[in-house]
């Protein structure tokens, strides 16, 4: 086989950049190809502990090396990037090159083109070159083998850990107060909330997360907001997918912090923040199953050109039956609430993004800037540039439309 060509293949297949070395000398570089120039790889990388394998040379990029058994050649997948915003990392990793300004460019435009590729696909590409090089199967067991040494180790660890909990009395007794917590966000209760944080007087316990008391505090942090979110409220109906995005963009303000009081008076914001959100979206009593879910489907759906007959399909009933009952359980037409919650995100997004009108109206699928200054105006007695001026001055400390 010609390897070279095969790896050029595999570049042009799947965008993710690969080299091949033979006897530890590179021979060919994909990114060397696009720079039109030699690119080496770090020797380090070739200390094989089993085949195929992952290897780094930062904690902040992965590779992946597949040897080409009897030929002297190791094939190897990277970097890559397993986060989507990783441009920063990139830019370090370009600073090390040593590269000419004009290269650094090129190769900056070459990484933001680069596909995201989480570790468990990484994992398969190396099970699936390893198939086609070598001719073997490989057991992905392999790949999360713990040596025995390790193994004692940590179980050495816990046993000391709860024998010095038990004799200084540092038993777990957060349990209650976390059920209590997530009580309040599951079921919308903002103002009972609010009187548990400010008036609890028992602090509980916290595990030991990390060494720095501000990395201590992120993590907490961190656990906090992923149970809040899987115990509280997404059971409590707020829709999946916003919860998510709502984690991502509080843990990122978290990772800014630079003081526990910071990370403190952020985790208060955050669980409060989820709370209301619960309770804004809480279906009214008397709502069938089948409207509820139309409700749901038409908050996540915001952005797309929605119809009635959209929804009716979501829950395989026709139009006119959605309509009938729609408005009769939840008090407004179908096309009403579809409009309200179109709107409800508009004014969001003019209160914490800088996006232009008709940027926004093109991204709530309006047909135009002016259709979305009227209906926002019946809706609010504002046009939309009143409203932002207003708003982003007066109601952000508030947190109120």
């Amino acid at each position: 086989m010609d390897y070279i060509a095969f790896c050029h293949d595999f570049y042009t297949a799947a965008n993710i950049p690969v080299s091949l070395l033979l006897n530890g000398r590179c021979v060919y570089s994909a990114i060397g190809e696009e720079l039109s120039m030699p690119f080496d790889v770090e020797s380090t990388l070739y200390v094989p502990d089993h085949n195929p394998e992952f290897c780094a040379i930062t904690p902040d990029l992965e590779y992946g090396r597949v040897v080409i058994e009897g030929t002297g050649y190791d094939m190897i997948l990277g970097p890559i990037f397993t986060v989507p915003d990783s441009d920063e990392v990139a830019r370090r990793f370009i600073a090390e090159q040593n590269l000419p300004a004009n290269l650094r460019e090129q190769l900056s435009d070459l990484f933001r083109a680069l596909p995201h590729v989480t570790h468990p696909q990484l994992l398969h590409y190396l099970v699936l070159l390893h198939r086609i090089l070598n001719g073997k199967e490989c057991d992905v067991r392999i790949f999360f083998q713990e040596s025995p040494l390790a193994a004692a180790a940590r179980a050495r660890m816990e046993l000391d850990r709860t024998v010095d909990a038990q004799e200084n009395q540092a038993l777990h007794n957060s349990y209650a107060y976390e059920m209590q917590l997530y009580y309040y966000i599951r079921h919308g209760r903002t103002a009972q909330l609010t009187a548990f944080l400010q008036n609890q007087t028992i602090a509980p316990f916290e595990p030991t997360l990390a060494r720095s008391p501000l990395r201590q505090a992120k993590n907490l942090f961190i656990s906090l907001t992923g149970k809040a979110a899987l115990i509280g409220a997404i059971p409590g109906g707020l829709e999946a997918n916003r919860v998510y995005q709502l984690i991502e963009t509080y843990t990122l303000e978290c990772e800014q912090c630079q003081s526990i009081e910071d990370v403190g008076k952020l985790q208060y914001i955050f669980l409060l923040d989820l709370c209301r959100r619960v309770e804004q979206s809480k279906t009214p009593s008397g709502i069938s199953s089948e409207i509820s879910r139309c409700m749901d489907y038409i908050r996540a759906h915001v952005n797309a050109p929605l119809s009635v007959d959209d929804v009716a399909d979501h829950i395989h009933r026709s139009s006119s039956w959605l309509m009938r009952h729609f408005k009769e359980e939840a008090g407004e037409p179908v096309a009403a609430y579809i409009t309200r919650c179109r709107l409800e995100e508009a004014a969001e997004m003019l209160r914490f993004s800088d996006m232009s009108l008709a940027d926004i109206a093109a991204y709530l699928s309006y047909s135009s800037q002016s259709h979305f200054q009227n209906a926002f105006k019946k809706q609010y007695n504002l046009t939309p540039a009143q409203y932002r001026q207003q708003k982003q001055i007066t109601g952000q400390e508030t947190g109120q439309f």
